[in-house]
């Protein structure tokens, strides 16, 4: 295989794995079905995350598979004092 060839080999499997990827949309929310903004939702056993935004949504680019998200949130109430 020359060089010319092995390069283009080396870009179809790029290709065919950015193909593969899909994205994972989702929202989380507390037990009153509010959102809950700054929630950490990760893929478990992995370094793949994402944060929610101000209305709880949250976006992951994940390959082909099947996963366990976990969410991670601090949920101390707005007038929380020390």
């Amino acid at each position: 295989m020359n060089i010319k060839s092995t390069f283009i080999l080396l870009l179809l499997i790029q290709c065919n794995q950015l193909s593969s990827q899909n994205i994972v949309k989702g929202d989380v929310k507390d037990e009153n079905s509010k959102p809950i903004a700054q929630a950490i939702v990760y893929v478990d056993g992995s370094r793949i995350k994402s944060n929610t935004n101000n209305q709880g949504e949250f976006t992951l680019d994940l390959p082909s598979g099947q996963y366990n998200l976990i969410v991670r949130a601090d949920l101390l109430p707005v007038d929380f004092k020390l």
